[in-house]
């Protein structure tokens, strides 16, 4: 198991060796109603699943992304009599 199924956060940190503008674009999943995204600490609005959640700005040496993904179990009966507990992806 890695720490991300743990704890449901992943880090994308940015290293440029000067400051460069350009924008980041992470897929968000259609399943992920509740993903959360912060940008060095301050949370960034408007995530929709199944978009793109954009970041443009002027990168600098050891920008952070921290993003969450919540993957919530759901009970599911693909067999008679034998529960699942099926995650997403």
């Amino acid at each position: 198991m890695n720490a991300f199924e743990t704890h449901k956060a992943l880090d994308i940190v940015v290293h440029t060796a000067s400051a460069e503008n350009f924008t980041l674009s992470l897929r968000i999943p259609a399943w992920s109603g509740a993903t959360k995204i912060e940008l060095n600490g301050k949370t960034v609005t408007g995530i929709k699943p199944g978009d793109y959640a954009s970041a443009g700005r002027t990168w600098g040496e050891d920008s952070t992304l921290r993003v969450w993904l919540p993957q919530p179990l759901n009970l599911a009966d693909p067999f008679a009599g034998m529960p699942a507990t099926p995650r997403q992806p």
